[in-house]
């Protein structure tokens, strides 16, 4: 009674969405046939690569995942070249003009055989989504085309190249590092595979016992959580016959986003977030799921408050509580919805600082939201030079200009700001050149 045998679900909300409707969608596209049928590959040795040289590693692996794997409309070339000039293990470049499409392997992936074939299978998965009719951003986006490898049995293989630890030695130093091949790591990996059991019908397959711990205990949860939502009288979204989607009536999704299941509300709200306006039911709806205490669930609501039909007195009062909350990505989606309510937020001025910090490497959205709130945020002067110094520092162009334009926005005088706040003289000179740029420009299409 006290909740020791509650059954909780692996990975967070959001990625159990997105990995059952991705999963449903690729196998939908591949067939079910093709699934259910493919040989899982436990081990590298079962592919029969022929090591011996790079050159026979690159030919042997590309023959071993063109014959798992379907083949995409057109034809892809395969070139090796130097690591350092790619910057990483492998590239995908889409056909131009005359020319096909193009696999870019880095030259150091061909000393390892695992690396290799991982790498020739997402790129492979990449041009096979590329080649589909009318691929959509998330079609082509490696949560999406990261997922066919392991749908076409090289799931084990994924799993054990997401993580690598590699020791480096140079010039009497040495060290290690840690990268990944592919996009997802090993328990999200766990989870799309306790899925791919179920589209095979497989309650216990051989394969999971030969799958890296921390994907084979995900895989174990995976399917006690099933088992539990199906006990329960649920269903998933992964093989539901009518899913959250923006072509799902007004009404459908009002009743999933208020609903007791949380994937279906999540998946919901993401549908309602296409949406210009919704109505006060939903706006309602929105509000109550904010208090469910699920993160991903009340971002993704707390984006719909500021879609109301009219102005709505209980959104905007939730939309200020929730500004406070001591998770940022909820007081991040909260700034942006009040921004778009024309909510002032110079009372929050002290919180915005702090999330501009948390969120410094990607600072768009809310660096926009600041922008239209104009000189009332003008405390903010400051806090934006010093991102400023970071982004001209990483040579990050998309940052400088963004916060050029904000400090063009909120700032009386920029120039003075600048030149008083940022003390090296290089950086200075920088961000008063970008500064003078943007100021023309703007004079230019006044």
């Amino acid at each position: 009674m006290f909740g020791f045998h509650k059954v909780r679900p692996p990975l967070t909300t959001f990625q159990r969405v997105d990995l059952e409707l991705l999963m449903r969608k690729t196998i939908e596209t591949i067939g079910e046939g093709r699934v259910r049928d493919a040989e899982i590959v436990t081990d590298l040795n079962d592919l029969r690569l022929d090591t011996s040289t790079a050159g026979r590693l690159l030919e042997t692996a590309l023959a071993a995942v063109r014959r798992r794997m379907p083949a995409p409309a057109a034809p892809y070339e395969v070139d090796v070249v130097d690591g350092d000039d790619l910057g990483y293990p492998s590239v995908y470049r889409a056909a131009e003009d005359q020319s096909d499409a193009k696999i870019l392997i880095a030259e150091e992936s061909l000393g390892d055989a695992l690396r290799c074939v991982m790498e020739l299978a997402y790129q492979h998965a990449r041009h096979f989504w590329q080649m589909q009719a009318d691929p959509t951003p998330l079609d082509t986006d490696p949560r999406t085309t990261s997922l066919l490898p392991i749908c076409c049995g090289l799931g084990v293989l994924a799993s054990d190249a997401s993580l690598y630890d590699e020791q480096w030695s140079q010039a009497g130093w040495t060290g290690w590092s840690i990268s990944r091949s592919g996009y997802y790591n090993a328990v999200e990996i766990g989870y799309a595979m306790a899925l791919l059991a179920r589209a095979r019908r497989e309650s216990d397959p051989p394969w999971v016992r030969v799958l890296r711990l921390d994907s084979r205990d995900t895989v174990h949860q995976a399917w006690r959580y099933f088992d539990d939502r199906e006990q329960k009288g649920g269903s998933l979204l992964f093989d539901s016959r009518k899913i959250p989607n923006s072509r799902s009536s007004m009404h459908d999704l009002h009743s999933w986003l208020a609903g007791d299941e949380r994937t279906y509300a999540l998946a919901a709200a993401l549908a309602l977030a296409k949406q210009h306006e919704l109505p006060t039911s939903v706006i309602k709806a929105a509000i109550a799921a904010t208090q469910r205490g699920d993160t991903d669930l009340t971002v993704a609501a707390t984006r719909l408050l500021a879609k109301s039909k009219s102005v709505d007195s209980d959104a905007e009062r939730r939309v200020r509580e929730l500004i406070r909350s001591h998770v940022s990505e909820i007081s991040l989606a909260a700034i942006l919805s009040a921004a778009a309510m024309d909510i002032p937020l110079a009372e929050f001025s002290a919180k915005i600082s702090k999330l501009l910090d948390w969120f410094a490497g990607d600072p768009f959205a809310l660096v926009d939201a600041i922008a239209v709130q104009g000189r009332s945020l003008s405390s903010l002067g400051a806090k934006m030079c010093s991102l400023l110094v970071a982004a001209i520092g990483d040579l990050d162009d998309e940052r400088i200009d963004t916060l050029i334009e904000c400090l063009t926005r909120i700032a009386d005088d920029p120039q003075r700001l600048i030149e008083t706040q940022i003390k090296p003289r290089e950086v200075r000179q920088e961000a008063l050149r970008r500064l003078a740029v943007a100021t023309a420009t703007s004079r230019n299409h006044a």
